[in-house]
C-alpha cells in the first residue's frame, strides 16, 4: 500500500453511489503503510520530515473519510434489504457487528413504538352537501348551522350520523392536502 493507491482507493469509494471493492487485506495494508510512515518520519529532518507528516496526515484524513463513506453506505445497503459485502476480513466483521446493532436496536426501539396503541380520532372532517339546521352533538354542544360545501369537524358519533343520512361526506385528510389523488 501507498499513497497513490490509498488515494485511487479513496476517489473510487467517493465517486461511486454503492460500496467499492477493497482488496482482500486493506486495513492491514494500511496499518503496515501508516507505521513505514510513522518509523521513517522518526528519523527525519528537515523538508523530509514535514513531507512525511503532511503525508501522514493526509494519509489519516482521507482514511477517516473513507471509513465514514463506506460505513454509510453499508448502513443504507442493510436498510434496503441487503448485506453489506466486502473482501477485507476486519470489515467483513465490522459490518456484521454493525448490522447486529442495528437489528438489536431497531428491534428495541420498534418494539415500544409497537405496543403503544394508535391514538383514534375523536373528531371527523366532514364537507357538507346541503344546507344543515343548528344540531346538538354526542357532546350536547350546539354545532352549525352549515351551509352546502363547508367544510367542518365533527364528535365522530355526529357524524357519523350526518353521513350515514347524506347531509355530509368524510373528507379525509389525505385527500384534502392532495396525497393520495382526489376525494
Amino acid at each position: 500500500m501507498n499513497w497513490e493507491e490509498l488515494e485511487r482507493i479513496w476517489l473510487e469509494e467517493r465517486t461511486s453511489r454503492t460500496l467499492s471493492p477493497l482488496p482482500p487485506k486493506f486495513y492491514s495494508e494500511v496499518s503496515s503503510y501508516l507505521f513505514r510512515l510513522r518509523t521513517e518520519l522518526e528519523g527525519s529532518t528537515g523538508i523530509r520530515r514535514e513531507l512525511l507528516e503532511e503525508e501522514l496526515r493526509e494519509a489519516r484524513k482521507i482514511l477517516t473519510e473513507l471509513f465514514t463513506l463506506r460505513t454509510l453506505k453499508a448502513v443504507k445497503q442493510y436498510l434496503e434489504g441487503s448485506v453489506p459485502p466486502s473482501q477485507d476480513e476486519r470489515e467483513t466483521k465490522f459490518f456484521s457487528e454493525l448490522v447486529g446493532l442495528l437489528e438489536k436496536s431497531r428491534g428495541e426501539l420498534m418494539e415500544r413504538v409497537e405496543e403503544t396503541p394508535p391514538i383514534e380520532p375523536r373528531q371527523e372532517l366532514l364537507v357538507v352537501l346541503g344546507k344543515i339546521p343548528r344540531i346538538v352533538g354526542e357532546d350536547l354542544r350546539y354545532y352549525g348551522p352549515f351551509e352546502e360545501g363547508e367544510i367542518v369537524s365533527l364528535p365522530k358519533a355526529t357524524a357519523e350520523l350526518l353521513v350515514t343520512h347524506r347531509f355530509a361526506r368524510k373528507l379525509h385528510p389525505k385527500y384534502f392536502f392532495g396525497l393520495r389523488g382526489e376525494g
